[in-house]
């Protein structure tokens, strides 16, 4: 489900202000601790003007609509995957970006950095998510941007060209091509200026091959020698140019362990391994994210698969935002501090998405 932070759901209208401020402050306290709040703790919070037996009567009435459960007779209760629902959507107070936490994020994806291929910054982005939410990083690329940007020749040897392909996000493919004609690196600097002139228009590799076909196919009768060779070069640089695979990153499972409090016990950490292990559904969640083309956030069961009940996922699109290259995330538990971890996730995706699209 999509995050609306000014949205109110239809179940805030059930709940009076005490509910929702009793709510609240037993969310942001079994946030803080991780085990079941008791009423006479609440009672005892600044401003909350209220006596224990006052506040047990309305957890009483929350746990009756479904926001509160209680483990133990004794124990005090604990929230719901429904009432982090509800506490996101109409509760919460999303803070800032730490200014440390920026500085990291700018320093880590930087692309001026040695080693910062496309490839390499999709790959620290939820190693750095893991690093800032000890929850578990996540990225998801669909597919290879196939986008187009340009096409460059480099001279090797007699016989050997070496064609540069630069697709989005800075892509780089490299194609051999052979050639039965002396040619100077100079004339092959011409071919590529040519070529861009030729394929500005062209958006992807689609339209790129497109248009060399036209332009061989239509006038190839009255071109001169040099702009038939490099056409010829062109297309071959970029006729079957296969996408890459699709990658799901996971950066950090051994955080749900380290989260685990006493009320997670040993089948709900088997069931939070195994929603991990469910990489297919794992990927369409995060294609639901590039879809609505901003954060979402899936809490619990919204998730759609076993083993996902006491856990969320938060991801938003990174990329370009009318041609985005997929998803970035984290997987944690719902007592998760959505508060700081939301903001977190929205700023790498930003951060990322300049990177590639200047690099």
């Amino acid at each position: 489900m999509k995050v609306d932070l000014e949205r109110r759901p239809p179940a805030a209208d059930d709940l009076g202000a005490r509910a929702r401020s009793i709510l609240r402050a037993l969310i942001q306290e079994y946030l803080d601790t991780g085990g079941p709040v008791a009423s006479q703790t609440l009672a005892q919070k600044p401003g909350m003007g209220l006596s224990p037996a006052s506040v047990r009567s309305v957890l009483a009435d929350l746990e009756a609509l479904g926001y509160l459960d209680k483990p133990h007779v004794s124990a005090g209760r604990v929230p719901t995957d429904k009432a982090f629902r509800f506490y996101v959507d109409a509760l919460v107070r999303v803070r800032p970006v730490g200014e440390k936490e920026r500085e990291l994020i700018d320093q880590k994806l930087d692309a001026s950095r040695a080693g910062a291929t496309p490839d390499a910054l999709e790959k620290d982005a939820p190693r750095l998510l893991h690093a800032l939410t000890h929850h578990v990083g996540i990225v998801w690329r669909p597919r290879e941007d196939l986008s187009f940007r340009s096409i460059d020749f480099i001279r090797l040897r007699e016989g050997r060209v070496l064609a540069v392909l630069v697709t989005g996000a800075g892509g780089v493919r490299n194609r051999l091509l052979t050639v039965d004609f002396p040619i100077a690196q100079d004339e092959l600097d011409r071919f590529g200026r040519y070529l861009h002139e030729l394929l500005e228009g062209a958006r992807t590799l689609f339209e790129a091959r497109e248009a060399l076909a036209r332009e061989l196919s239509g006038e190839r009768a009255r071109l001169d020698e040099a702009s038939g060779r490099a056409l010829s070069l062109g297309q071959r640089a970029v006729a079957e140019v296969e996408p890459e695979a699709p990658a799901l990153v996971v950066e950090g499972e051994s955080s749900l362990i380290d989260q685990a409090t006493a009320a997670d016990d040993v089948g709900k950490l088997k069931g939070f391994f195994r929603a991990l292990e469910e990489k297919e559904r794992l990927a369409k969640l995060l294609d639901q994210a590039v879809e609505a083309g901003e954060l979402t956030l899936f809490i619990g069961e919204e998730a759609g698969f076993a083993g996902a009940q006491g856990l969320s996922v938060v991801a938003t699109p990174f990329g370009r935002a009318s041609d985005p290259l997929g998803a970035i995330g984290v997987v944690g538990p719902s007592r998760m501090a959505y508060a700081r971890v939301i903001p977190i996730v929205e700023y790498t995706a930003q951060v990322l998405s300049r990177t590639l699209d200047e690099g």
